[in-house]
């Protein structure tokens, strides 16, 4: 997601309007974009494995923007 789908989404958590897969994936694209796109390291903060992670970055298609990478 963009800068502005994820203001988007931040707007839709904040009144209550977001579905449980829109919060998993921005909060999943945070922690990557904290952990510099380390999917070891997002997996770890995350409590989850490597390949869990990955398939979920597959499902909401999550990969770094050029500014994020």
């Amino acid at each position: 997601p963009s800068l502005t789908q994820l203001n988007d989404i931040d707007k839709k958590i904040e009144s209550g309007e977001a579905s449980m897969k829109e919060v998993e994936a921005y909060y999943i694209r945070r922690v990557l974009h904290v952990s510099a796109w380390d999917v070891s390291e997002a997996a770890s903060r995350l409590g989850i494995g490597r390949n869990t992670l990955y398939e979920k970055m597959k499902r909401y298609g999550l990969f770094p923007d050029r500014k994020d990478a």
